[in-house]
């Protein structure tokens, strides 16, 4: 590992920390809060989740495949695999539900909501109606409603 990939990693190492100590901070006061004050809570932690490190799958969707072979500088776009407010609010509904969330469950959490594949811009555009939290079914529900294939890279 290189200087900047340490530095990437010991950095998103104290970002989960600190996300995890708030969390832990709000777990006593969470049945006192309305379905507003929470949603607000939910978007707090979907925000840390947009300023971690992404992961990315090893995907690219076939439209972005296909713009890069017309035009090599074609920009990639990462797209959340789950969207993060989704994300967010799965991890809020654990926390209420298991009155916490330990700091290896908050990186197993992370694990799965910080990756990524790569999509065109326009494709990105696509998946929005899919991806909200009243919408949202599945990864593979938005990207089959989008009309996005993903394809491993080579």
């Amino acid at each position: 590992m290189g200087i900047r990939e340490q530095k990437s990693a010991e950095t998103h190492t104290r970002k989960v920390k600190v996300l995890h100590l708030m969390l832990t901070g709000i777990v006593g006061e969470l049945h006192k809060l309305s379905t507003l004050e929470k949603n607000v809570i939910s978007r707090m932690i979907s925000n840390s989740i947009f300023d971690m490190r992404v992961i990315w799958s090893g995907m690219y969707s076939q439209g972005l495949v296909d713009a890069i072979s017309l035009a090599p500088k074609t920009q990639k776009c990462a797209e959340h695999y789950y969207p993060r407010q989704v994300a967010g609010q799965r991890i809020l509904q654990h926390i209420e539900r298991y009155k916490g969330i330990s700091l290896k469950k908050l990186e197993e959490f992370l694990d799965v909501f910080t990756r990524v594949h790569y999509t065109t811009s326009q494709e990105n555009q696509l998946l929005k109606p899919y991806q909200k939290v009243d919408t949202f079914i599945s990864p593979e529900h938005s990207y089959q409603m989008a009309g996005i294939t993903l394809v491993k890279a080579k």
